[in-house]
């Protein structure tokens, strides 16, 4: 996904993973101002173990001055549980 953030504006996006499956995001921006918001400052990488099937919302927040570019790129992978 690519688009344009607007200066201190924040854009959300919903995905639909499966339960179990590893959700990651990469944010590629041209300000160096924008993250993830579900993290700390400045994150542009984001993962977590879906828990269960349904919706998963996640946003990216632009803090800087001036409006961004920005390529949001998903990925679900299956989750592979360790065999003892």
């Amino acid at each position: 996904m690519t688009g344009t953030l607007s200066a201190g504006a924040t854009k959300g996006f919903v995905l639909r993973p499966m339960q179990g499956q590893v959700l990651t995001g990469t944010l590629n921006l041209t300000n160096g101002k924008t993250d993830f918001t579900q993290g700390n400052m400045h994150d542009t990488q984001y993962s977590q173990t879906v828990e269960e099937n349904g919706d998963v919302y996640i946003s990216v927040d632009n803090y800087g001055n001036r409006a961004t570019h920005f390529t949001l790129l998903s990925r679900f992978s299956k989750f592979q549980e360790s065999v003892s």
